[in-house]
């Protein structure tokens, strides 16, 4: 069977699926919605924000109602930003912390977050601030 048989093959199940169950698509891909739309549901006091990471950089994306939406390109390793993320989720487990029967709590890597927040949320600090006074 050649690969255009399956591509004709594929279009045909897809097609025959979407004909017998008519909302498939809209719950298996459903399309993105916009940002004046994402900016309708968000509250007053609210903010979204988005991530995504590529091999040697990160995408941010602010969105907040009634303003601009902001993006932000960050310098950043995948490996490096999975080796903090890491390192911030292990010292929130306390299932390896012998000391936890007797109230003990581990060490949380406060450095870590703390970086973390430089990484991921203080590239957006430079804008103005929210009705409450945030920066988000």
């Amino acid at each position: 069977m050649t690969a255009q048989q399956l591509d004709r093959d594929l279009a045909e199940v897809a097609d025959s699926l979407l004909k017998a169950f008519p909302r498939y698509a809209e719950l298996a891909a459903p399309e993105p919605i916009g940002v004046e739309e994402v900016q309708q549901l968000l509250g007053e006091e609210e903010a979204l924000v988005s991530f995504f990471m590529l091999d040697d950089r990160l995408l941010v994306w602010l969105v907040r109602p009634g303003r601009a939406p902001v993006y932000r390109d960050v310098e950043l390793k995948k490996a490096d930003l999975a080796r903090i993320v890491s390192s911030v989720r292990a010292s929130l487990d306390q299932r390896r912390n012998q000391d936890l029967a007797s109230g003990r709590l581990a060490p949380f890597d406060v450095a870590g977050a703390h970086k973390l927040y430089l990484l991921l949320l203080a590239p957006l600090i430079t804008l103005p601030a929210g009705p409450s006074g945030t920066p988000f």
